[in-house]
C-alpha cells in the first residue's frame, strides 16, 4: 500500500511538473504585463508630480517669459499634446494636465515663439 500512495505521489509531482513547465511561457507573459503595468503606474505618479509642480509654480510665479523650451522641459517633463502655433509669433504651445483626468482636470498651455521662449501661459480650471 506504501509503495501504491508514494507511486501516485511522484505521478502527481511529474504531472505538475509538466502542466508548470507547458504553461511557463504565458506565465512569463504574464509577469511581463505586470511589469510593464508598474512602469506604467510610476510614469503616471511621475507626470502627475510635474503638473502639481507646475501648478504651484504658476501661483507662486516662479515661471518666467523668456524661459527656453528645454529648460522648460527639463524642469517639467514631457506635455502631454505639442501643438504648431497658429500665426508668426507663437511656434509651438504646449499643454500640460493631469495625466489620468481628461475631461475634469485643469489645464496650462505654454506659448513658445519661433526661438524656443516661452512667450505666455494660459490657465484653465477645472469644471468641478
Amino acid at each position: 500500500m506504501f509503495k501504491i500512495v508514494i507511486f501516485y505521489v511522484l505521478v502527481a509531482l511529474c504531472l505538475e511538473g509538466c502542466s508548470t513547465i507547458k504553461y511557463t511561457k504565458q506565465l512569463l507573459v504574464l509577469k511581463d504585463l505586470a511589469d510593464s503595468q508598474k512602469e506604467i503606474n510610476k510614469c503616471l505618479d511621475e507626470q502627475e508630480a510635474l503638473f502639481k509642480k507646475i501648478l504651484v509654480d504658476l501661483k507662486n510665479k516662479k515661471i518666467e517669459l523668456g524661459t527656453l523650451k528645454e529648460d522648460f522641459l527639463n524642469s517639467y517633463g514631457k506635455p502631454v499634446l505639442i501643438r504648431k502655433g497658429s500665426n508668426f509669433f507663437v511656434g509651438e504651445i504646449l499643454l500640460y494636465r493631469y495625466p489620468q483626468k481628461y475631461f475634469n482636470s485643469d489645464k496650462v498651455y505654454f506659448y513658445f515663439d519661433r526661438f524656443q521662449k516661452l512667450v505666455d501661459w494660459e490657465q484653465f480650471p477645472s469644471h468641478n
